[in-house]
């Protein structure tokens, strides 16, 4: 069997590539041998999902010669618009010709209308032209919408007849209810299933290297999607810098980690730009891991901390996954699906505010609250692990 997995186009994006190697190594358990096509053009992308996936019968569009998106350079809008829309009715007939059994495209939340309704157009034109070429599509571990106006028609009219699989029950009584959509199921996220390596001797050293062996840390992440957030930047990284400041005077070992490596939105500008800023400390008590890693690597850092307080939804799941409390700083709905459904204390701040972020204490507050809650709470490690495990049949049950 071979299977096209898309939305696997960014391994510098640890969520995404955390969700692109439980695919790939939990299906190749049930067929040793499968082989799979990823949607990545990146220079050493194909390397790095080969690694996290531990499997390596897999190819790319960049070995196979196959454009993620189309030729754009020096056009205006209108041809640039025109050129996407002309990729995406095409696309069906490109991928017909890989001879595929089944393509997969992955969550999270690509089709929202979150961050471009164009980008969701586009999305739905490709889904369109997959089904027109006769090629079975499944879209595994979505967080869908809300959609408003003409997009709610199109998306129905689009997706009535593809295999949907949710990662919460929010989204699928939304896609049920609202959108009466018949062909969905609950599932939850891929990143929830143990990670390939995970646990393993040589992953805890390197983690211990990386770290500098600090113990009795907190990871923290700060999102380089700001504008999910807030207007302006320059408030963004002045409440940050407050609450670091602030967890340093309480005599936290703090690791600033960046999940997203990504041109578009790193963590690591943010990341910098906010250590620059901090007052004087001691940076032994203070690291930032702002190089590319494995997202098994990041896993492993963040289960060895106190817990995590995170822009990034993934640092949180990850965080959940091995008995962490985490805090998220949520700016949409797929926060509250895929953390708050969980049948234990979650500490979800929705942040999505200008005023909020204008003054830093307003933020600081805030997660003080989150993490005073944690460190007075009983709730254990083991509780949390135990709560992630009931999802295990029903997200390896998408991908079966």
């Amino acid at each position: 069997m071979k299977i096209l997995i898309m939305r696997a186009s960014n391994s510098k994006n640890y969520g995404s590539l955390m969700m692109v190697a439980n695919c790939i190594y939990y299906m190749q358990k049930n067929d040793p041998n499968i082989s799979f096509i990823v949607d990545n053009i990146e220079d050493d992308g194909l390397e790095r999902i080969k690694t996290a996936s531990n499997y390596s019968n897999i190819t790319s569009f960049k070995e196979l010669g196959i454009k993620l998106r189309p030729e754009c350079s020096n056009s205006n809008k209108l041809i640039k618009t025109f050129k996407y829309f002309n990729y995406s009715i095409n696309f069906g007939k490109i991928i017909k010709k890989l001879n595929v059994d089944k393509v997969i495209q992955l969550g999270g939340d690509d089709f929202s209308e979150y961050y471009s309704i164009k980008a969701l157009v586009i999305e739905l034109l490709k889904i369109n032209s997959l089904k027109r070429n006769l090629i079975d599509v499944s879209l595994i571990g979505q967080t869908m919408g809300p959609f408003t106006s003409w997009r709610k028609t199109l998306v129905k009219s689009t997706l009535k007849d593809v295999k949907i699989y949710t990662r919460d029950k929010t989204n699928f009584d939304y896609l049920k209810n609202i959108l009466n959509l018949k062909n969905v199921d609950e599932s939850a996220d891929l990143a929830y299933l143990t990670l390939p390596n995970q646990n393993e001797e040589f992953i805890k050293e390197q983690a211990k290297k990386l770290t500098n062996n600090l113990n009795n840390y907190i990871v923290v992440v700060p999102s380089g999607l700001w504008k999910a957030y807030t207007t302006s930047k320059e408030d963004y990284i002045n409440a940050w810098v407050s609450v670091i400041n602030d967890l340093y005077d309480k005599k936290f070992n703090i690791i600033l980690l960046a999940h997203v490596l990504s041109d578009t939105s790193s963590d690591a500008p943010i990341i910098e730009d906010i250590y620059s800023r901090l007052k004087p400390l001691d940076t032994n008590l203070i690291l930032k891991i702002t190089e590319i890693i494995q997202p098994v690597l990041a896993r492993e850092i963040i289960a060895n901390s106190k817990f995590v307080i995170s822009g990034r939804m993934h640092a949180c799941v990850s965080a959940l996954q091995t008995g962490i409390p985490a805090i998220a700083l949520s700016y949409s709905v797929k926060f509250k699906g895929v953390i708050g459904e969980l049948n234990i204390d979650t500490n979800i701040i929705e942040s999505s505010s200008d005023s909020l972020w204008k003054e830093p204490y307003k933020i600081n507050n805030l997660i003080k609250n989150e993490y005073s809650k944690i460190l007075n709470n009983n709730t254990s490690k083991e509780k949390i692990i135990n709560e992630i495990s009931k999802l295990e049949s029903k997200i390896i049950n998408q991908i079966n």
